[in-house]
């Protein structure tokens, strides 16, 4: 490659790390309002975290009301119109406070399996234990407790989201059945805004990661934690080594 083409590639490098700077703060996540990565754990966690706490969220609804009342740009108006709108909506808070500790314990386990001294047998015993930590997320009591934290966070921002939930149920006819299914009135269902969301959002979530977890990290990736050199010789190597093998393994000399 000629040294004009080196330049230009380190050029246009240059160009992207500068513009990231400028869409940075001086520390933490991005600040210009522009979308983040759809595949970082790290960014979308601490993201969530930061928002889920009443004094940052109120201070965010604050510059949306600033922006909408302030700026000629049509498109930058409409899209905080569109995010303040966002936030007054029940469905946006309560999956907000529900889905804040799953990705929360999602992005520690992600953070390690990335990091370089990243030990075989301690990442499958992190994601067991993030296993075991999204099945006590999938109880009625958690489901619970982040719809009193959704009310809580409505509350500060002066937002009556019983209210809200209420009204919104009120206003949505039953859902029946098919006629080819059920016929009888009394058998109608309508799903309200807390159990449209409980069942046919966090719960399956939930399940579905956990689906994802087992078929991704199989129990048979913890024998491999025996090829690593501080687990030769340790006491259960041999055995499980020499399921592997069509011959035995010992650790006599």
């Amino acid at each position: 490659m000629s040294r004009t083409g080196d330049k230009s590639s380190t050029g246009g490098a240059t160009d992207n790390k500068e513009e990231t700077k400028k869409r940075r703060g001086k520390k933490g996540p991005l600040t210009s309002g522009a979308g983040i990565c759809d595949t970082r754990w790290d960014v979308r966690a601490s993201t969530l975290h930061r928002y889920t706490q009443p004094v940052v969220l109120a201070a965010a609804a604050r510059t949306l009301d600033h922006v909408i009342e302030t700026t000629t740009d049509a498109n930058a108006r409409a899209t905080a119109i569109g995010l303040k709108k966002s936030i007054h909506e029940p469905e946006f808070l309560l999956m907000f406070t529900s889905f804040k500790s799953v990705l929360g314990a999602v992005n520690v386990v992600s953070k390690y399996l990335q990091t370089v001294q990243t030990d075989v047998g301690t990442a499958m015993d992190k994601v067991e234990a993030l296993k075991s930590e999204v099945r006590l997320l999938r109880t009625e009591e958690t489901w619970e407790k982040a719809r009193k934290e959704a009310v809580q966070l409505a509350g500060n921002l002066g937002i009556d989201l019983e209210g809200q939930i209420r009204a919104k149920e009120e206003s949505t006819r039953p859902r029946k059945k098919p006629k080819r299914i059920d016929d009888r009135p009394e058998t109608a269902v309508s799903l309200g805004v807390v159990d449209n969301i409980r069942t046919q959002h966090y719960f399956p979530s939930l399940h579905k990661l956990i689906t994802e977890l087992d078929t991704r990290f199989p129990d048979e990736l913890k024998d491999f934690k025996y090829l690593q050199p501080n687990n030769f010789f340790h006491e259960d190597a041999p055995t499980a080594v020499s399921d592997w093998l069509p011959f035995t393994v010992t650790t006599s000399i």
